[in-house]
């Protein structure tokens, strides 16, 4: 089959489906459809000239099972884009761009049963609106940045049927829908010009994409798994020179005759390689009973494959873990245990790993008084908490030996440090601080005043030498502030207060976003992770924007009530207020992102009453344009 525009105009687009195709030459667009006769031919239908040159055009049909359509997007030069009707190119709909950019991809698409219109700017700007096709009416619009430079906009369909979009940029980025509402997943591909889905016996379910200097196949694989281990895991660490993980497991299992491990595992290990702690083959468990199993594990980072399992001895559980460059410059695996077995006293082992990307090697163990509750690096040496002490271990010639310890008064579970200092989390919500004196190998207790609000602690995090972050078990999150003008105790003040609405089990530092992903200086980045299976992510703000998103969030509060509240009741502010058993204190220091994040779902007009009082970093006065740039700048963060 083959069709040319008459005079020889030159074709600059074309977009199809199974029964139409669209070309456009400069200001024109033509209409062909492609009939079924005696084999496929093309049959040229109409052709309307434009008021200016199309930039971009599509076809895509809302329906599914429909293999043509009867309405067209298109964009122009003019910056503006309109919704046309086939076969004789009627414009139903006309929309002028904002801020003089010129639109460079263009789609119709349904998402969960709601009809949306998603147009690409030339900055990298994307907007997004609710379409009603019989009239062309456009609601709801909404917009985020998802790069610098033109996007283009790719449709294509996963495994399960389900459509989602493809945007060709710098940052290249998918869109799919969850619950009906738009979701936009970074891709982990630095550039692609253009995107076409291929669907080949070689080749199933594939993406081919291109840059201007090279062609990629690929599959759209998704950033969250499911791997079944067989067996319940504990605590996991990341290893990044050896692209491992070591988790900490348990796991009831059948020991069979002539087998060194129980039958537990419930994933692919083709080259599973096993070890035991010592004793642990004279203590092992009768053969055919089932009994409680622990173990170390080594997981692929790429391919999610056992490769060792390294079994505790009987009754010994592992506590924690965490990966450590000691003072050789070598990473190893830390482990620290406890002794489950009962009316036994109470004792526990620190265990140093070795991996080789091929075997698990036990280098060194220690044993210890107490369990372990917490290991960490520390100058290169071995920090623990275990029983009711905190111990420093020297790491020489691969063997630990004990330099100091301190005992404190309530028994620690945690410990985190910066620089010589130490702090010691301890239950029923103590703590305590440590001073190391290298020279004198010795750790100095710093009395701790505590704040006004004491109460139990789940996790705690060092954000730098004066500030931490704390997580109790009434659901909040509190930042500490130390004042270290006496050189023996340390005063505590509450510099933020907020009620998350979640047990928080675990703190991280960490950034689960590229550098350079947001103009916003950020510091001091800590992922959570909650009870309710939710992760968060805290960051520090300087205080120009700070300033600017309180008075931001203190608009929204205005906005938005909780479902079936009453003003002055359930305002957003006052349920995050602090709370706990004995009253509740208002929030302070904290900028809530999901209630920030709100601004970019209101309509235009409300967006804009609300800009006219807020100031931008800088003082001038925010327009609503600004405000969306900057919300959007900082949800780029997850």
């Amino acid at each position: 089959m083959q069709w040319r525009p008459p005079e020889s105009g030159k074709i600059n687009l074309a977009d199809g489906n199974k029964g139409q195709i669209v070309v456009v030459s400069g200001a024109t667009v033509y209409f062909l459809e492609i009939k079924e006769t005696t084999g496929k031919a093309l049959s040229f239908v109409t052709r309307k000239k434009l008021d200016a040159e199309i930039s971009c055009i599509s076809i895509n049909p809302l329906r599914t099972q429909d293999d043509t359509t009867k309405m067209v997007a298109v964009g122009s030069w003019d910056m503006d884009f309109s919704l046309l009707i086939l076969p004789d190119f009627k414009v139903i709909a006309s929309h002028s761009m904002p801020n003089q950019v010129i639109p460079r991809g263009i789609l119709p698409i349904v998402f969960d049963g709601v009809q949306y219109l998603l147009v690409g700017l030339g900055d990298g700007t994307l907007l997004y609106y609710v379409m009603d096709t019989s009239s062309g009416a456009l609601s709801g619009k909404k917009r985020v940045t998802l790069g610098t430079r033109p996007l283009s906009l790719k449709i294509f369909r996963n495994r399960g049927d389900q459509a989602s979009v493809f945007v060709c940029s710098d940052r290249p980025s998918v869109i799919h829908s969850v619950n009906k509402k738009l979701v936009f997943s970074s891709v982990n591909i630095k550039e692609v010009s253009y995107m076409c889905p291929l669907h080949t016996e070689a080749y199933p379910n594939s993406l081919s994409m291109a840059t201007s200097s090279k062609f990629m196949i690929g599959n759209m694989i998704g950033t969250i798994q499911s791997i079944p281990l067989g067996v319940t895991p504990l605590n996991i660490a990341h290893q990044s020179s050896t692209s491992s993980y070591a988790i900490l497991t348990y796991g009831s299992g059948v020991l069979d005759p002539g087998k060194s491990e129980p039958v537990l595992f419930g994933v692919t290990a083709h080259a599973l390689s096993t070890s035991e702690s010592r004793a642990a083959s004279e203590n092992a468990p009768i053969p055919n009973t089932r009994s409680l199993v622990h173990h170390v594990l080594i997981m692929h980072q790429n391919t999610s494959e056992i490769a060792h399992a390294h079994r505790l001895l009987p009754g010994e559980q592992g506590r924690c873990i965490t990966s450590a460059t000691l003072k050789d410059n070598e990473e190893y695996f830390l482990v620290g245990t406890k002794n489950t077995s009962w009316p036994a006293p109470p004792r526990g082992r620190i265990l140093v790993f070795k991996y080789d990307r091929s075997d698990l090697q036990l280098v060194a163990e220690e044993e210890s008084e107490g369990a372990v509750h917490s290991v960490v690096p520390f100058h290169g040496k071995v920090l623990c908490a275990t029983g009711d002490k905190v111990c420093l271990y020297d790491w020489t010639g691969k063997k630990m030996k004990l330099e100091c310890s301190h005992q404190v008064k309530m028994h620690p579970f945690s410990l985190k440090t910066n620089g010589d200092f130490i702090l010691v989390s301890g239950f029923k919500g103590s703590i305590t601080g440590l001073l190391y004196h290298s020279v004198e190998s010795h750790l100095e207790e710093i009395e701790i005043v505590p704040p006004r609000h004491s109460i139990g602690l789940n996790a705690v995090e060092m954000l730098d030498d004066d500030l931490f972050l704390c997580a109790d078990d009434s659901y909040n999150l509190t930042v500490r502030q130390k004042d270290s003008s006496s050189p023996k105790s340390l005063s505590i003040a509450e510099a933020g207060l907020f009620h998350l609405e979640d047990n928080v089990n675990v703190f991280c530092e960490g950034e689960p976003f590229k550098q350079g992903a947001t103009s916003v200086p950020i510091k001091g980045c800590v992922l959570f992770g909650t009870r309710n299976g939710a992760i968060g992510l805290c960051c520090q703000i300087p205080k120009e924007f700070s300033k600017c998103l309180l008075e931001l969030q203190d608009k929204m509060s205005e906005t938005f009530l909780l479902a079936g509240g009453t003003v002055g009741q359930t305002r957003q502010s006052f349920y995050r207020w602090w709370m706990t058993a004995s009253g509740r204190d208002k929030n302070k220091g904290f900028i809530d992102g999901d209630l920030i994040e709100s601004y970019l779902e209101l309509d235009l007009e409300k967006q804009e009453e609300i800009a006219k009082s807020i100031s931008l970093p800088g003082g001038t006065q925010a327009t609503a344009d600004e405000l969306c740039k900057l919300v959007e700048d900082l949800a780029k963060l997850h």
